[in-house]
């Protein structure tokens, strides 16, 4: 398949590999911004690029009864368990019980105690 240029900036690109090289990210990311027309938002939301409010929400620190973890995703791994049971959890109210069920409290002391 044939690149066709891509204007962005004031400034027409070569192809979208190109516009995604220049702005330093995945083409991937280029091209949804194409399909789903938020082009002239591309390259403001840093690392959370092209994503939605729900997936960067799952980026969010998580914490509970003492235990804590970067994202939904780290404590759904942490749990042995989903991170839509992690997210159903958290919308609900039941991320204690959870995290109870699971792995108990953290003992005050403990390395990774929030």
């Amino acid at each position: 398949m044939m690149s066709r240029p891509i204007r962005y900036g004031g400034v027409t690109y070569p192809s979208q590999a190109a516009l995604a090289r220049t702005l330093g990210l995945n083409k991937s990311t280029v091209s949804l911004a194409v399909r789903d027309g938020w082009l002239d938002r591309l390259g403001s939301g840093g690392r959370d690029e092209g994503l939605s409010a729900a997936h960067r929400a799952k980026r969010q620190p998580v914490a509970s009864l003492g235990w804590a973890w970067g994202s939904q995703r780290e404590c759904a791994e942490a749990l042995g368990v989903s991170a839509a049971t992690v997210s159903e959890a958290l919308e609900k109210g039941r991320l204690d019980a959870l995290v109870e069920r699971r792995l108990g409290p953290k003992v005050a002391g403990d390395r990774n105690a929030a």
